[in-house]
């Protein structure tokens, strides 16, 4: 049970080719997996390899795998845009028509016409931050409250 018991890694890329995806690595996330394999190829276990990186050995060993079954590519973190937006752009469009028809809009009016029109609800929070985004939008409003 005192057995090092570790999974064999591939080495799908040279450890030039690490380095130098490292060099050119902008997000944290991709330095820190580039990283963990570097650790793997000087011979850190799995565990070694993601403590070092500021990772738990289960997330080193799902590391792993991904490396092992995907390469690179598996191994990167894959986050898509986010969730799509509520409104499509035909809506957004039709949204901005409306509100300059009908200015000045307090935030409670945009979300009363947001529901009732499109059937789509936005936090308060959130609205004001919506509506900035869309920049033709925000000098359509007196208030975000």
């Amino acid at each position: 049970m005192g057995e090092d018991r570790r999974k064999e890694i591939k080495y799908h890329l040279s450890e030039e080719k690490i380095d130098e995806l490292l060099r050119e690595a902008k997000d944290d996330r991709r330095k820190e997996r580039l990283g963990f394999l570097k650790n793997l190829y000087y011979g850190d276990s799995i565990a070694e390899a993601a403590d070092r990186e500021g990772r738990s050995a289960a997330t080193g060993g799902r590391w792993a795998d991904a490396w092992n079954e995907g390469g690179l590519e598996g191994l990167m973190p894959s986050f898509g845009g986010g969730r799509p937006p509520k409104l499509d752009e035909d809506e957004q469009e039709q949204l901005v028509e409306m509100l300059r028809e009908g200015q000045p809009w307090k935030s409670q009016e945009i979300r009363h016409l947001l529901k009732q029109e499109f059937d789509v609800e936005y936090h308060p929070d959130y609205l004001g931050k919506f509506l900035r985004e869309h920049s033709s939008l925000a000098k359509t409003h007196t208030s975000v409250v």
